[in-house]
């Protein structure tokens, strides 16, 4: 790539997830070192690089020796659909056979999203707790084919849920009567779905890594081994064990955290950047 004269070039990385982590893609080793390659060569032209969080920018530092003084950290916002009228819980209980309680994952289902730790912590879970549910809302990606055989094989299966793509309306709806959203990635550049369980008021369960702390604050419960299917159990318990009061706590915390970050103030500090003010 090429850098016209006289023309300022900004780029944006979301996140190095395929230059930090191994087997979390379907690109060959080849293909993985050509856009090493070419990030690099893109960083050290680039006049100024925006990434989502402090954890992209220290990877950025770390990984491809980038200057700090030329990164940029802008927070991206949070997701959440006002005019989507949710899916009611007879609807999801008719197409999905869902009832509550239940915890709910949303997205593609990959190792990235750390879903075997997912099922193994369900099913662990699921031999002492008789009526909770596991909702695995999305498409099935690559590299699952071992969990989702797990999963048929285990006394458990017809307590967790493959629903496949939602709509709009499902998703809402499932957002709104989950118990908890689990989200114990191994590696996020932002962690936007963080911020959508939050606008619904539900606990967020997530992993303490890139940057995960950054999106969830103090409002979401964090287990420190990404890996540990029982720590990730004990903080379910935990989750089903609150009392009323601090599940509204904790709602409330979740909320102000979601308000905290928005395609407003995004737009607004890049425009800013654009216009060559420091950010």
């Amino acid at each position: 790539m090429c850098k016209a004269k006289k023309t300022k070039y900004y780029m944006t990385v979301h996140d190095i997830a395929n230059h930090i982590l191994e087997n979390i893609s379907q690109s060959k080793s080849s293909q993985q070192k050509y856009l090493r390659l070419i990030l690099d060569h893109s960083c050290k032209i680039a006049d100024r690089i925006i990434v989502p969080s402090i954890a992209t920018k220290n990877d950025l530092v770390e990984h491809f020796d980038v200057d700090p003084r030329k990164i940029s950290v802008i927070y991206e916002g949070g997701d959440k659909e006002i005019n989507v009228k949710p899916a009611g819980e007879q609807e999801l209980k008719e197409k999905y056979q869902i009832k509550k309680p239940y915890f709910l994952y949303v997205g593609t289902l990959q190792p990235r999203k750390n879903i075997e730790t997912i099922v193994n912590a369900f099913l662990c879970l699921a031999k002492e707790e008789l009526t909770s549910q596991l909702v695995l809302a999305g498409g099935t990606g690559w590299g699952m084919d071992k969990v989702l055989e797990k999963i048929q094989k285990s006394e458990s299966k017809d307590r967790i849920v493959l629903t496949g793509y939602v709509s709009e309306e499902e998703k809402a709806g499932l957002y709104k009567n989950a118990e908890a959203f689990l989200f114990p990635s191994l590696y996020e550049g932002f962690g936007i779905p963080i911020l959508e369980s939050f606008s619904y008021g539900i606990p967020v369960i997530t992993a303490k890594n890139s940057s995960l702390p950054e999106v969830g604050g103090d409002a979401a419960i964090y287990i420190e081994n990404v890996m540990s299917s029982e720590e990730l159990e004990e903080r379910m318990k935990m989750v089903l064990g609150l009392s009323e009061a601090d599940r509204i706590s904790l709602s409330e915390k979740g909320v102000r955290q979601f308000n905290r970050f928005t395609w407003k103030k995004c737009a607004r500090e890049i425009s800013k950047l654009f216009c060559g003010k420091t950010v």
